[in-house]
């Protein structure tokens, strides 16, 4: 029988939740130090509650959380710093513990260490891959000690996954050293899940919008000197930045640039939304900012805004990084330019605006919607892994 589902939402996110869950449904738990509403943590978990599985979360935010049967959450205090963030390791894994759970899924490279002390009490855990995490750790190294530090972290995370479980990871170029291994394996690309049709024509669409991490290495500088020139070229086009930051120190160095910018009115700062809303967002605008700059594993990912750019028609304007300049010649339209080119960027958003290049846009997301659709596929890649490794649910009734 086709699932009949009902809606859970809160301030932070919104899920499908099967109405034949019950408490006797087996419980995966998800202890993070992910923040609440992350996209890729909600998708799994929607994942996770077709497979017939309750869930437990437990991550950083505030708000009030959910107490529902099918999906709860235990939120705890957000972190102000990095270190701040792993120092809550320890009591993550003792929430998780407590859980009722036979069955984790970890979000987080340094949960590793606490999947293995699970495993040894019975508990299977699913290790999902959201960054290269060699590349990302071994490039804060000097160069010599690079490939060394690279392939122990390799190693590792692969061993783990192997005696755990199974893994889900984000990319194809990341599945290679664990399916030599034999580890039980997923590939779940970020993409959108359903996301309404563009429309070119809508003659509300205008400006620009940055929808990933405000910080140094993600372009946080770049976007202030892009408005900079925008607002000598055109004052009516303003770029929209969520407010999105990894700690409070980039968030106070962010409003002391913007100050001295004097761009009043060029920049608007807005509320994060709830994944689901993403779409609806995407769709006042013309022009998706990505202005990644080459450090870690940034030559070789392909962020998530890209994906959700691609889908709702708009024209990625950014900097020109290898792996995200191949997506988006094949998938969208884009204007990719040197890192200091900010001028350029600038120019390339005026001109997004021309009637051809956003029919041009709209016709490329029709093709893309066709293929990086989440429920198309990674969701379906996921839910055979989570089957192999928790087991098969059956819901009550005809299947």
């Amino acid at each position: 029988m086709s699932l009949v589902y009902r809606e859970v939402e809160t301030e932070r996110w919104r899920l499908q939740v099967p109405r034949a869950l019950s408490p006797d449904s087996p419980l995966v738990c998800v202890p993070t130090i992910h923040p609440r509403g992350d996209q890729r943590i909600l998708r799994c978990t929607q994942v996770l509650l077709d497979a017939g599985f309750r869930v437990e979360i437990i991550w950083e935010g505030n708000g009030t959380p959910s107490t529902d049967l099918g999906v709860y959450e235990h939120i705890i205090p957000k972190s102000n710093s990095f270190a701040e963030r792993i120092s809550k390791l320890g009591r993550l894994t003792l929430m998780a513990f407590r859980s009722s759970a036979r069955n984790w899924h970890i979000h987080d490279f340094y949960m590793l260490p606490s999947a293995l002390l699970a495993r040894m009490r019975g508990i299977r855990t699913i290790y999902d891959v959201h960054e290269y995490y060699p590349e990302y750790y071994s490039s804060k190294l000097p160069a010599p000690l690079r490939p060394i530090v690279a392939g122990a972290i390799s190693r590792f995370q692969v061993s783990v996954a192997r005696k755990v479980g199974g893994a889900n990871v984000v990319a194809e170029r990341m599945s290679v050293p664990f399916r030599d291994r034999g580890v039980p394996l997923a590939i779940s690309p970020n993409y959108p899940s359903h996301t309404s049709t563009p429309d070119a024509t809508n003659e509300s669409r205008s400006g620009a919008i940055h929808i990933g991490t405000l910080s140094p290495t993600y372009g946080m500088v770049q976007l202030i000197d892009v408005a900079v020139h925008l607002h000598r070229l055109d004052p009516t086009l303003t770029i929209d930045l969520v407010k999105r930051f990894p700690n409070k120190a980039t968030e106070e160095r962010f409003y002391k640039l913007l100050e001295s910018a004097n761009i009043l009115g060029s920049i608007r700062l807005l509320e994060p939304v709830r994944p689901s809303e993403v779409p609806a967002l995407l769709n006042r605008y013309v022009v998706g900012l990505s202005t990644i700059l080459d450090a870690g594993q940034n030559e070789i990912a392909i962020p998530t805004k890209l994906y959700e750019y691609v889908n709702a028609g708009l024209t990625t304007v950014g900097t020109r990084r290898p792996a995200q300049e191949q997506f988006l010649a094949e998938w969208g339209r884009s204007e990719l330019l040197s890192d200091e080119d900010s001028l350029g960027m600038a120019v390339a958003i005026v001109a997004a605006h021309t009637p051809v290049a956003m029919e041009e846009a709209s016709a490329k997301a029709v093709l893309a919607k066709q293929h990086l659709h989440w429920e198309k596929g990674p969701a379906n890649s996921l839910k055979l892994l989570v089957r192999s490794v928790f087991g098969h649910v059956r819901f009550p009734g005809p299947s």
